[in-house]
């Protein structure tokens, strides 16, 4: 999943957040970022990044910018190495 596809699925009207949690975790897990190193590079918690991957909180525009973000940079980072 591209990050273009989390963003996506957060800017409908209707956001089902257990869905997009699952995919952002997939795609964070795939990349090989910890929750806590992700949750570091967001500016946000550990326990609120794992809220977001178990759908227990909303993906609003803004965290999900900064969720697919991270990622991004996570990404590139691996890449390098």
């Amino acid at each position: 999943m591209k990050n273009e596809d989390i963003l996506q699925m957060t800017t409908q009207t209707i956001v089902d957040c257990k869905a997009t949690g699952k995919k952002a975790r997939k795609a964070r897990r795939n990349i090989g970022v910890s929750l806590r190193r992700l949750a570091v590079m967001m500016g946000v918690s550990a326990p609120y990044v794992s809220d977001l991957e178990t759908g227990k909180c909303a993906w609003t525009p803004a965290i999900t910018t900064k969720y697919t973000k991270a990622l991004s940079k996570a990404e590139r980072k691996k890449a390098k190495q």
